[in-house]
């Protein structure tokens, strides 16, 4: 990988947003053919976080101090947390454009988290910036078609997952500037994979013969999956470790709800020309994330201006 392509934080940045729309597309067909609820999405892709684990014997590994590897692993548990809510969502509501909006809201809360636990001043412009791309994508909120869909329920389950991943953001931003990307990040995916572990334990209708069943029927789709979804979390947290701030990776992942509104409409196109398996739940899922269209591309418009305002 080109040395001046992984230290350009920004470029970077971006890519995650659009790896998390594809893997946020391919999560609501699994939330309607494959997963029982939420727990199986959580504890599947969890379990996927050991990966990164079987590269040590071949590059090595510079173990941190302590307190780091504690940190990390916290920071990995954080978005293990995240991520059940997230699944919460889907079940709760099929579109992931509307869910994305307001994970949005993590570009106001992590500078507040990071106002308290790190001091960390931002110029009264780029506050503007991060106020102007969030209020873009809450535009999107005001639709009628996209506020009946289990509007309240769904709002307060994404609570939790804007917290958590808030959380995780910012601890992981602690983590990178104590230690080197990868040894900061095998951590924060241990602790990712023992969140999974213990979401697995409180759950005691699920068991370990129902879980190795479902990943031996499905498991090439969910490597192929999980692989683009750790992809997204190492340019995630790649961009993270190098920007000159955590906040301002928060607001360019704002852009996921784009990205979803391209691949659908792009994905409708396909599949009115070339036949697939399973193509009317398939229509149904990219439907859903093209209600509001104009209110979304409206989003959009507001969401690059503030983005001019943080980069200016």
């Amino acid at each position: 990988m080109p040395i001046n392509f992984w230290n350009n934080w920004l470029l970077i940045a971006f890519i995650a947003p659009f790896l998390w729309a594809l893997v946020n597309l391919i999560d609501v067909y699994f939330a309607k053919e494959v997963y029982q609820d939420e727990y199986d999405g959580a504890i599947v892709s969890g379990f996927f976080q050991i990966i990164p684990w079987l590269l040590v014997p071949f590059i090595g590994l510079a173990i941190p101090g302590i307190n780091i590897i504690m940190l990390a692993i916290l920071g990995g548990l954080f978005f293990c947390a995240s991520m059940f809510f997230y699944f919460k969502a889907i079940f709760t509501t099929g579109d992931v454009s509307l869910l994305q909006i307001f994970w949005n809201l993590t570009a106001l809360v992590v500078p507040v988290i990071t106002f308290f636990v790190l001091n960390e001043r931002l110029s009264s412009f780029q506050y503007v910036g991060i106020l102007t791309t969030f209020a873009g994508a809450t535009l999107l909120s005001f639709h009628r078609g996209i506020r009946e869909n289990n509007f309240k329920r769904f709002l307060v389950i994404m609570s939790g997952a804007i917290i958590f991943l808030s959380l995780s953001m910012v601890t992981a931003d602690i983590v990178y500037s104590k230690t080197g990307f990868f040894s900061g990040f095998l951590f924060f995916a241990l602790g990712y994979f023992i969140g999974s572990l213990f979401i697995l334990n409180i759950n005691k209708k699920k068991s370990t013969k129902y879980l190795y069943r479902l990943c031996k029927e499905y498991f090439i789709w969910f490597f192929v999956i999980e692989a683009i979804n750790l992809a997204a979390i190492i340019f995630s947290q790649r961009a993270i470790s190098i920007s000159p701030s955590v906040s301002f990776v928060a607001v360019i992942e704002s852009f996921v709800p784009a990205f979803i509104l391209l691949l659908s409409l792009s994905m409708l196109v396909i599949f009115s020309i070339l036949p697939f398996k399973n193509q009317r739940v398939i229509k149904s899922i990219h439907k859903d994330q093209i209600v509001g269209s104009s209110y979304k591309i409206a989003a959009m418009l507001i969401m690059a201006y503030g983005i001019y305002l943080i980069s200016s």
